[in-house]
């Protein structure tokens, strides 16, 4: 005994082509349909396969710490060879 709804979905969304190519290709998704003011709007989630990380510190690295809060947020920079090149906080 259950109702279903047949809606047609558009969207403009810069994901909405990796979604069409995710059904085409049999991969899970989930649907949630929102009923707000006698519009329906549909929430998609799916998995999406994301290139691999590449963290190369051969040019130095910078590290933020956000804890500083409410003063502060410090930072730091090191050189390639991981010598402390500068370091600072900026207000908040």
């Amino acid at each position: 005994n259950r109702k279903w709804l047949f809606i047609q979905l558009k969207s403009s969304h810069k994901k909405w082509r990796k979604f069409a190519e995710a059904m085409l290709n049999s991969c899970p998704y989930s649907i949630r349909l929102q009923r707000k003011n006698n519009k329906y709007y549909a929430y998609i989630s799916f998995e999406e396969d994301l290139p691999d990380t590449a963290i190369d510190f051969s040019n130095g690295a910078i590290g933020v710490d956000l804890n500083a809060f409410p003063s502060h947020i410090a930072w730091a920079e090191i050189k390639k060879e991981g010598n402390l090149e500068s370091f600072g906080e900026i207000p908040t």
